[in-house]
């Protein structure tokens, strides 16, 4: 699975869990996910989405 296919299926994880209403425990048990990896990609996930709008944002200032 490439770096890009990995973001994308995290992507849409989290974003099962968040729609969901499971706590991420119990999102993580019911899936058979393992909860460090779990917020490992949480956190990575939230850290490219705030470097791309600070992209934006510059880019938008021109």
């Amino acid at each position: 699975m490439t770096q890009s296919e990995k973001h994308q299926h995290w992507t849409a994880i989290i974003s099962k869990q968040q729609q969901g209403g499971l706590s991420i425990p119990d999102f993580c048990k019911k899936h058979d996910i393992n909860y460090a990896t779990f917020h490992y990609w949480l956190k990575k996930l939230k850290n490219t989405d705030n470097e791309q709008v600070a992209h934006q944002m510059v880019i938008n200032s021109y």
